[in-house]
C-alpha cells in the first residue's frame, strides 16, 4: 500500500474501529501482560466473518498496526471483497512463503487453526498442521491462545449486518516451549489452551 493510500484509509480505519467497539462492546481480557513491541502468533477459534476484525479492534495499537490475519494462507479470507478490505482498508499484509512457515517480516500473525468457520455445535474443530509448522519455523516467538466469545451471535452465518451484542476476546498466556514435541501433542495442547479461555456461559 502506498503512503498516500494509507493516509486516505487511516480515517476510515478509525471509524471502523470506533464502530466495532461501539456495536459489539468489544473488550479484551488478558490472562497475563499484553505483548510489548515484539511480534507474536495469536491463534483463535473461528465462528464468524467478523472474528479477525474483532481481534484487531481489541489489540493494543502497536500490535494492531502489525497484525496479519491468515486463513488458509489468505490474509482476511479468500473472497475478492475480503482481500480488498484486508489490504486496502486494514492494511493487512500478506506474509511471504507458504501458510505453514510464512515469513513474518516483523508482523504478528492471527491464525485460525481450525481452517474454516465452525458453524456446528462442537466447541472447537481439530487444529490443522500449519500451526505446528509455524511453531517449528519460529520457535523464538510467543504463541498466544485466544478465545472469541459471542461473535457467532453478533454475526450469524449467512448474515452481513451485525447485531448489537457484547463480545469479549480472551488472551491466554503464551504456550510454553517443549523441545522435541510432536505435531499431535502440540496441536492437542494448543487446542486445550484455547478451550480453557472459553467463558462459563458458553459451556
Amino acid at each position: 500500500m502506498s503512503r498516500v493510500h494509507d493516509l486516505m484509509a487511516w480515517p476510515v480505519r478509525l471509524l471502523v474501529l470506533a464502530a466495532v467497539r461501539a456495536w459489539t462492546g468489544a473488550r479484551p481480557l488478558w490472562a497475563g501482560e499484553p505483548p510489548g513491541g515484539r511480534p507474536c502468533v495469536y491463534f483463535a477459534n473461528h465462528t464468524s466473518h467478523g472474528d479477525a476484525v474483532l481481534v484487531w479492534a481489541t489489540l493494543p495499537a502497536h500490535q494492531r498496526r502489525r497484525l496479519c490475519p491468515v486463513v488458509d494462507a489468505e490474509p482476511g479470507g479468500a473472497t475478492a471483497l475480503r482481500r480488498f478490505l484486508a489490504r486496502c482498508l486494514f492494511a493487512w499484509p500478506r506474509p511471504a512463503g507458504d501458510s505453514g512457515a510464512a515469513t513474518l517480516q516483523g508482523h504478528s500473525l492471527l491464525v485460525f487453526p481450525e481452517g474454516c468457520r465452525n458453524t456446528g455445535e462442537q466447541a472447537l474443530l481439530p487444529f490443522a498442521a500449519p500451526l505446528y509448522q509455524r511453531r517449528q519455523a519460529h520457535p523464538e516467538m510467543d504463541f498466544v491462545p485466544v478465545w472469541i466469545a459471542n461473535m457467532r451471535r453478533v454475526m450469524p452465518p449467512g448474515e452481513w449486518l451485525p447485531l448489537p451484542l457484547a463480545c469479549t476476546v480472551s488472551y491466554g498466556v503464551p504456550l510454553v516451549r517443549v523441545d522435541g514435541e510432536d505435531e499431535a501433542t502440540f496441536l492437542a495442547r494448543a487446542a486445550a489452551a484455547v478451550l480453557a479461555l472459553r467463558p462459563e456461559e458458553e459451556t
